[in-house]
């Protein structure tokens, strides 16, 4: 556990000392700047629309960030002399994983937090946008797992592709699902796939920011359903990390 939390610590002041996120969040206040001179000459139907691209922009902000900062990362370390260090220690490999899962973890955190503090700025629904941010979190920390096991164990341009395919299949399970017909292979593949992958559909809920809509899964449950997927992939990642030759 002190391991964890030391690499944890590392990881995090790495993340927050790279320029990528600081370029990030120089993004977001241009978003809210940009939000804020718009506000000024919105009506009604326009706070609809602009409520609802905001919440995207902050989304695909921090989506982007996760599937190609965190695999890159981990990637490079991998290749060079850090992962080298970490396997000369008598570091466990789930005290690894779960340490630079931790520390990329609270970076995602933070960006996540500041986005929900500057959305409070336009839309005064505190609790709506926090169950939309909490779903949010969640289903980046999914991401986050699968980005850490593809940047483990392959190059940092392949890592990155594969976590954008791991991405766009978590949002194209349920259409999957719904494409099942009376053909035997489709039906197959569309099982596998939306059993594979985690359903990414369930975690919008920028309905209920809007429109006041509950979700049709609560947060406990997509807690639960986040936290299956995500000890399933570290589990295999500490296994590709125990057998990586360095």
């Amino acid at each position: 556990m002190r391991k964890s939390s030391i690499i944890a610590r590392f990881t995090l002041k790495e993340g927050l000392r790279d320029r990528f996120i600081a370029v990030l969040l120089a993004f977001y206040l241009f978003v809210v700047a940009f939000a804020y001179y718009f506000a000024n000459f919105s009506t009604k139907w326009i706070d609809i629309s602009f409520a609802i691209n905001l919440l995207a922009l902050f989304y695909y902000l921090i989506s982007f960030s996760v599937i190609f900062f965190v695999p890159m990362k981990v990637s490079y370390e991998m290749a060079g002399n850090m992962a080298l260090i970490y396997r000369s220690k008598p570091i466990h490999p789930v005290a690894f994983i779960a340490g630079k899962y931790g520390g990329y973890g609270i970076v995602v955190g933070i960006l996540v937090l500041i986005a929900f503090l500057l959305s409070l700025i336009f839309i005064q629904k505190p609790l709506s946008l926090l169950a939309y941010f909490l779903a949010l979190y969640l289903e980046q920390l999914t991401t986050l797992a699968a980005a850490l096991l593809f940047g483990i164990y392959t190059s940092a341009g392949v890592a990155v592709l594969l976590t954008f395919m791991f991405y766009f299949l978590a949002h194209s399970t349920y259409e999957f699902a719904k494409m099942a017909s009376e053909s035997p292979v489709v039906e197959a593949l569309a099982r596998f796939f939306y059993t594979l992958f985690p359903s990414y559909d369930f975690y919008d809920l920028s309905a209920l920011v809007v429109y006041g809509v509950e979700g049709s899964v609560s947060l406990w449950q997509l807690a639960l359903y986040s936290l299956i997927y995500i000890g399933a992939i570290l589990a295999i990642a500490s296994y590709l990390f125990r057998s990586k030759e360095l």
